[in-house]
């Protein structure tokens, strides 16, 4: 049997192969062409690969809630089955998406009005200035 010890760093180990897998994940993803898409399948990687809950119901031991879905098929432990597992992944994934597309809307409106408010350099000169121009030039010839 495994000690407390034991299985928090065989915790740490999972997490840290998860996060160093995350990269490749990332750079795959890049090529995706539209923001909502890209971040879902990064969502959806993040969260079946990082999400834990409890083992034993009455055990502090954590595991990855995709290893115990797939346990709870194979050797069923509850009535839940591996719906126990897949929930806890479902609403993580869930609430990370719309975490991410708040955040994302929030900044692509900042975007869109810090647009609009930047002036663009114009190359025509508008009505007012030429109006000024000439009247510059008639006080000019009449001063000769």
């Amino acid at each position: 049997m495994y000690t407390l010890e034991n299985y928090q760093w065989g915790l740490v180990a999972y997490y840290i192969g998860a996060l160093l897998i995350m990269v490749p994940v990332w750079r795959v993803t890049r090529v995706l062409p539209w923001f909502p898409v890209r971040w879902f399948f990064r969502v959806v990687f993040v969260a079946i690969s990082l999400t834990p809950m409890i083992v034993y119901r009455d055990m502090d031991f954590l595991a990855p809630a995709w290893g115990v879905a797939v346990f709870e098929m194979i050797y069923p432990q509850t009535g839940e089955g591996w719906q126990r597992g897949v929930w806890p992944m479902v609403v993580v994934g869930c609430l990370l998406y719309a975490l991410v597309l708040a955040i994302w809307l929030v900044i692509r409106r900042r975007q869109n009005k810090k647009l609009l408010v930047e002036e663009v350099p114009r190359e025509e000169p508008t009505l007012s200035e030429v109006m000024s121009e000439e009247g510059d030039v008639k006080q000019a010839g009449a001063d000769i």
